[in-house]
């Protein structure tokens, strides 16, 4: 897949990731994972909304090092493309994923746009903290779920406490819904699947499936829910 849309692999991974281009077999082990007309489908959408521009020329960057450098998800940047929010370009003369850039100026609007929209005060009488809600699921690291916040990967509001005023981030129902559709920590794998967390672990280094790492960040035991269930059965009676 990646010679067919001439991708790195960082750049297949974050397409990957963000559910941009998925997989048809979600185990690592099977050597043809892709469906390879998907990726060069999205490579034609993609160039049909491209402008060219020169090589060189100040403004652009590509999408990867965008998704980087605002932490924003790709899965995002592209979604905003396809909307005409973003404008897409490509080098003038040449093919491939690697070579499709972004306006920085656009990206940093978006980022400041999104930050201001995840920003902001709402009714918390049924929210809880999100530090909370990562302790319960086993994740103790300080400032676990407000990494992922801030990276995009959740849903989560800050709002003030009426004392102290201090800024705390709270998830809804509807935040922890949205999470546990995406995400599986180990002791959540324990309770939904009937199996230990370590014979959890254990079946999916086995099968090659690795935590939850974009761009390379570490957000620890964390997994994505489709690759977890090809992998854990649920063995409860």
């Amino acid at each position: 897949m990646q010679g067919a849309i001439g991708a790195t692999k960082a750049q297949l991974r974050s397409l990957r990731d963000d559910g941009v281009l998925v997989p048809r077999i979600a185990k690592s082990k099977i050597k043809s994972l892709w469906r390879i007309a998907d990726g060069l489908d999205l490579l034609r959408e993609l160039d049909a909304l491209a402008v060219s521009f020169s090589e060189g020329m100040d403004g652009w960057e590509d999408i990867q090092s965008a998704s980087k450098r605002k932490r924003l998800r790709v899965g995002d940047i592209i979604g905003a493309v396809r909307q005409a929010e973003l404008t897409l370009g490509r080098i003038t003369g040449t093919t491939g994923y690697r070579f499709l850039a972004v306006k920085k100026s656009e990206i940093n609007e978006m980022a400041q746009h999104l930050a201001q929209s995840r920003f902001h005060n709402r009714d918390a009488s049924n929210d809880i903290p999100a530090s909370a809600f990562a302790r319960s699921i086993g994740m103790r690291s300080e400032g676990w779920f407000q990494s992922l916040f801030e990276a995009g990967h959740v849903s989560a509001a800050w709002m003030q406490h009426p004392v102290t005023n201090v800024r705390i981030l709270y998830v809804s129902d509807e935040d922890i819904a949205a999470f546990n559709r995406r995400f599986l920590t180990l002791p959540q794998m324990q309770l939904e699947f009937g199996l230990h967390q370590h014979t959890c672990a254990a079946r999916l280094r086995a099968a090659g499936v690795a935590p939850f790492s974009p761009n390379g960040q570490d957000f620890g035991s964390l997994f994505e829910r489709t690759k977890v269930e090809t992998v854990v059965r649920i063995t409860r009676t």
